[in-house]
């Protein structure tokens, strides 16, 4: 079928006979269905779009496939944005014993059943009525609701436009940051948000690599923008005239300026506060959140210093990736 679809079922390679006896079940009551099996990539299927609802058949082997993840987290976002219904867009057949293999946790408690064949769990044609029940209340899709804006990796000198070709692992550490820059927690006048990750470890473990992937699959979160700016470079300041120059970071940023306004006044030698108030003026005119990625952070550098190259405003999620671990 073409869509729409009531759900998309998303499953790994050794789940499709399952899923297959699934989708079989759910024809049978009249609920239209999809199963898409992921692998190694990263691309969506379209009919993703289409569908009211996404089922996680939470074998260990989709939540360790990039292509299953992918997809998840496609959901995620869309779901994020719900208004309208109560019931939940994302679901999970427990394929395993045990919950040690889910993740992340909140995923946990979106377990509608165990899958077939296990203590205690519902037949085929029971779990497609469980499913059944739960669907038909939904309106609109998951393309409804997903973000449209999204922006692709910007760097000072050049726009990145495509996510690492190769990536494997490290699912939970994506989740995992996703949590730390979105989280809330509480703040005497509210709620505040945590607006700093940490990425640490020795060279060649694949943290810039991690931070990529991030930005690409996380991206329609950050409407504003995903920059990134290296601070290889960068110096602690020793006298105030080296915190108000910053030679490693003026260019960047101007560069960054250029690319986001054409006909700025600001020049090469333009001092490193005017163009910091001139990107943080264009920055505020679309108040979405951004994710300002500062890679290669080297050890050492001191408060003022380090303030400079953290977002220009308020919005910005800051994702700093650096090998020591002074800044955690």
């Amino acid at each position: 079928m073409s869509g729409p679809h009531d759900i998309f079922i998303c499953h790994d390679h050794a789940s499709a006979a399952s899923v297959k006896r699934l989708t079989a079940a759910l024809a049978s009551r009249g609920v239209s269905s999809f199963a898409y099996e992921a692998g190694s990539g990263s691309d969506l299927q379209p009919k993703l779009a289409t569908s009211k609802c996404f089922l996680v058949w939470g074998s260990e082997g989709f939540f360790q496939s990039r292509g299953c993840q992918t997809h998840l987290v496609m959901a995620s976002l869309a779901g994020a944005r719900e208004t309208q219904n109560l019931a939940s867009r994302i679901l999970v057949v427990n394929a395993q014993t045990g919950l040690k293999h889910i993740y992340p946790l909140h995923l946990r408690s979106l377990i509608i059943a165990a899958a077939p064949g296990q203590e205690g769990a519902p037949d085929y044609t029971g779990l497609a009525e469980l499913l059944h029940q739960h669907c038909a209340p939904l309106n609109g899709t998951l393309g409804g609701l997903y973000p449209i804006e999204h922006a692709v990796w910007t760097e000072p000198y050049d726009k990145v436009l495509h996510p690492p070709l190769h990536f494997a692992g490290r699912e939970r550490e994506l989740w995992d940051i996703h949590a730390a820059l979105t989280r809330t927690q509480p703040h005497k006048t509210g709620f505040a948000i945590d607006r700093c990750a940490v990425v640490s470890g020795a060279s060649g473990l694949g943290k810039s690599c991690l931070a990529r992937e991030y930005a690409f699959r996380f991206g329609p979160a950050y409407p504003g923008g995903i920059f990134r700016l290296s601070a290889s470079e960068a110096q602690a300041a020793a006298r105030l005239r080296d915190l108000a120059q910053n030679p490693s970071l003026q260019p960047q940023l101007l560069a960054l300026l250029k690319q986001r306004c054409p006909d700025t006044t600001c020049r090469n030698d333009s001092p490193l506060s005017t163009v910091q108030a001139e990107l943080r003026s264009h920055l505020a005119e679309q108040p979405h959140p951004y994710l300002w990625i500062v890679d290669d952070l080297p050890d050492g550098i001191n408060g003022p210093v380090l303030r400079q190259w953290l977002a220009p405003t308020a919005e910005g999620r800051n994702l700093l990736i650096t090998r020591s671990q002074g800044y955690d």
